[in-house]
């Protein structure tokens, strides 16, 4: 597969425009879709890894063609495998996943939306108690462990069916 066949490709796949690869890379769509033409073949540096970013690609595979960089999993753990494969698998993970590492992901559909709302928020909740717990000394991170603690074995600010035995509100 030649370079312009695997951005095509690649860009299908993702869902994206060639406006929205151009507006990411900083060309225009009839920029990318010479290259997607093969009428561009000399990328300029800084392009290429922006490209290989929009794409989610290895920047290697535009000098090699090689786009089936999967021998390097044997270079992760166990434990980096599997979570990499939990990520392919599941959507609602790649969601989750995208949002934290602050990846655009492709046009998200109603049913992400819901998923990706309750995450935002949460993710502010946390980073906050985390900041909090991060600034305490080691008093001060066991007295706010063995709080929450309390108030969870408490029952009454727990979640709907966080506890066994918990009755639906």
């Amino acid at each position: 597969m030649n370079i312009g066949e695997m951005i095509k490709q690649r860009r299908m796949e993702l869902g994206l425009t060639l406006e929205e690869i151009g507006n990411i890379v900083g060309v225009s769509k009839s920029t990318v879709k010479k290259w997607e033409d093969g009428f561009i073949s000399n990328m300029k540096r800084d392009k290429i890894a922006l490209l290989a970013k929009a794409l989610k690609m290895n920047p290697v595979s535009f000098i090699t063609g090689e786009t089936d960089l999967t021998h390097n999993i044997n270079d992760l753990s166990p434990r980096e495998q599997s979570i990499i494969t939990a990520y392919r698998n599941n959507h609602d993970i790649q969601l989750a996943v995208d949002k934290i590492l602050g990846i655009k992901s492709a046009k998200p559909t109603e049913k992400d939306k819901k998923i990706i709302a309750p995450i935002e928020i949460e993710d502010d909740n946390r980073q906050k108690l985390l900041s909090n717990y991060d600034k305490l000394n080691d008093d001060g991170q066991s007295k706010l462990l063995d709080y929450s603690a309390d108030l969870v074995s408490g029952g009454r600010y727990v979640k709907n069916n966080q506890l066994f035995g918990a009755k639906e509100a």
